[in-house]
């Protein structure tokens, strides 16, 4: 019977718990354009903060986008649709002010543009659609690197320091990627490198020091469509570092 009661009051906790952290909703009307908006939130401290699933409703009270909060900011895949009710876009967010990558459709479904952002929300790779899907032209970097170029430009490594990169390499719809990473002049069969995919488009590269002197890496991204033209489309980089001599 004493077993019987600790469970009972188990159970209690638990919907208790379960009643505190339920997410509540918040309607709110944009008198601009007549678009209706139901946010979730939660109270946090006494704040109340966007957090969970959001909606967007037009005038006549068809959906036109969705998507979700974290901690008071827009973040992940943001939707939104054409009055057919197909896809017109897909955003994915940093926060309100950066975007990662945006997708944009046809209206009738197909794709249409990919544009891909640096980590401060700069696009630096657009790639345009027909409405056959073929590929139309397309301008900028498809494969770019923050960590190193940036802030370890002058920084001197010993054998057996760790090197640290991030690559920004676009995720094209309606293509094949393959990503190819090595050091120039080295066996890389005997490199430790390890591949962090950080989504949407981030990829971070950690690899043990091992070659003396001055070092080259070559990262390559390519790019095959099935269109009507079979475009195929190449980018490489360059990250040079300097090894001293003196083991760590």
């Amino acid at each position: 019977m004493k077993i019987i009661k600790t469970y009972g009051y188990l159970i209690l906790l638990i919907i208790i718990y379960s009643c505190q952290e339920k997410k509540n909703l918040v309607i709110k009307q944009f008198k601009d354009s007549g678009d209706r908006g139901e946010f979730e939130y939660i109270i946090n401290q006494g704040d109340t903060i966007l957090q969970g699933n959001f909606v967007i409703y037009n005038y006549k009270n068809k959906k036109i986008s969705t998507g979700k909060y974290f901690n008071g900011e827009p973040k992940g895949k943001q939707y939104f649709f054409y009055s057919n009710g197909n896809i017109e876009s897909i955003h994915y967010r940093k926060n309100k002010k950066i975007y990662e990558e945006s997708v944009y459709y046809h209206e009738s479904g197909k794709l249409r543009k990919y544009v891909l952002y640096d980590d401060f929300g700069e696009s630096v790779f657009i790639i345009r659609f027909d409405s056959k899907e073929n590929v139309l032209n397309y301008e900028g970097l498809p494969l770019i690197e923050l960590y190193h170029l940036r802030e370890k430009k002058y920084k001197k490594y010993k054998i057996g320091d760790t090197l640290q990169y991030k690559l920004i390499i676009a995720e094209i719809p309606k293509s094949t990627k393959k990503v190819k990473i090595e050091l120039k002049n080295f066996d890389n069969s005997k490199l430790k490198r390890e591949l962090t995919k950080i989504e949407p488009v981030g990829m971070e590269v950690k690899e043990l020091i091992l070659k003396k002197g001055k070092n080259q890496i070559k990262a390559t991204v390519e790019f095959k469509f099935n269109d009507i033209k079979k475009t195929k489309i190449e980018d490489s980089i360059l990250i040079d570092f300097d090894t001293n001599d003196i083991e760590k």
